[in-house]
């Protein structure tokens, strides 16, 4: 049946389709990738197995995630630590990874923006507070003994806890037993990490506000924005996006429906529809940014080629083209203009509509974007 309505140039045979099917049925055809013969062959997947295949221990897993065995060997070793409760609490909550980072916060829908505030480098997970931020890992390598610090920083978040809640031959020069002390550095370092700056002169606290400028890729490299949209209601989704050069100059700009649509599916479409134009541009060095995390992850993992989802196998299959792309994941505010793109989208079928010139409605958006006013967050 697929064969039936799909032509060998992957696209949809909309005249055949809107014969019949059901006219509802055209906005949910419209988001699915044509068949393509780059991409592989479409399998079911697993969400939640290694690489999309399912295994009865991913599904036990997944089943009993949020149980926990009270006489594991962990919580009888974290309740009989001679420490206060307040940090004994800090500990369960990071055993069970409920510290508000950044990461644990986007999954929330608490912020957009998963990465580490102080390094910008990494997203701000448990580990990546309490070890791996540049600033952190420079403080325990002055503690840790040069001998253990492999192991140190190579275990996963439970291990280095328990390591560091079991062992006394991480550190020497003090009288204090070690996992008192790893517990006491590890709440104060988390703290510095997620709370607010506090107002000296009223003692409350808020946010510290930041900057956020959109900038354009290096000499050399054209800039690609996209982003994506979703109907809170309806659920029709639409992408768009921007080429620009290195002094922000237009050089392209795409929208296009994608029918009924998740938030993620939507960023993935224009992902592809602007590679796509950028691959038609003929441009040897680009810059892509996006303002998800979740797409990003996807298309630039190194299985993307195989993955179960068949628009991340083509936008893999992009990617690997004679060109040089690079993707980097910037703020939302700094995307604004790509945002602006694909909420105008008014057409709704399967090809993006095409602007040479950008819209008058838009200037005011690339005007911000090269002369500000940059965006305030809190």
């Amino acid at each position: 049946m697929v064969c039936d309505v799909s032509q060998s140039n992957s696209s949809w045979i909309w005249n055949f389709i809107q014969q019949t099917l059901q006219p509802s049925t055209f906005q949910h055809i419209l988001n699915i990738q044509p068949p393509n013969p780059n991409t592989g062959t479409d399998r079911c997947s697993w969400f939640h197995g290694k690489n999309g295949e399912f295994s009865v221990k991913s599904a036990y897993n997944l089943i009993t995630k949020e149980l926990w065995n009270p006489t594991d060997v962990k919580w009888i070793k974290l309740w009989h630590l001679p420490i206060p409760e307040r940090i004994k609490h800090f500990l369960w909550i990071s055993y069970r990874d409920r510290l508000l980072t950044n990461v644990n916060r986007c999954a929330r829908n608490l912020t957009d923006d998963p990465l580490c505030q102080i390094c910008r480098s990494a997203n701000e997970t448990l580990l990546h507070v309490l070890r791996d931020c540049k600033q952190t890992a420079s403080l325990w390598q002055l503690i840790i003994r040069q001998q253990q610090l492999q192991d140190f920083f190579t275990l996963g978040t439970n291990e280095w806890l328990m390591m560091n809640l079991d062992s006394n031959r991480l550190f020497a020069g003090s009288k204090i037993p070690w996992k008192t002390l790893f517990a006491s550095l590890a709440k104060n370092w988390a703290n510095y990490f997620i709370t607010t700056t506090p107002d000296s002169s009223t003692g409350t606290a808020f946010p510290r506000p930041k900057l956020i400028q959109w900038r354009p890729a290096p000499a050399g490299w054209f800039t690609l924005n996209t982003d994506g949209a979703v109907h809170h209601t309806s659920s029709l989704g639409s992408a768009g996006g921007i080429i620009r050069n290195k002094d922000g100059d237009w050089i392209v700009g795409f929208n296009k429906a994608v029918g009924i649509s998740s938030p993620l599916q939507a960023e993935l479409w224009g992902i592809l529809e602007g590679l796509q134009l950028a691959w038609s541009q003929i441009l040897e060095h680009l810059q892509c940014q996006t303002d998800c995390a979740e797409a990003l992850t996807l298309v630039t993992s190194s299985t993307a080629a195989s993955s179960p989802v068949s628009i991340v196998r083509f936008i893999a299959s992009l990617i690997s083209k004679q060109w040089k792309v690079d993707f980097i994941l910037i703020r939302r505010e700094a995307n604004a203009t790509a945002d602006f793109l694909a909420k105008s989208t008014v057409v709704s079928n399967d090809l993006p509509c095409i602007y040479i010139e950008p819209p008058q409605e838009i200037i005011p958006h690339l005007a911000r974007d090269l002369h500000g006013p940059a965006f305030t967050r809190s």
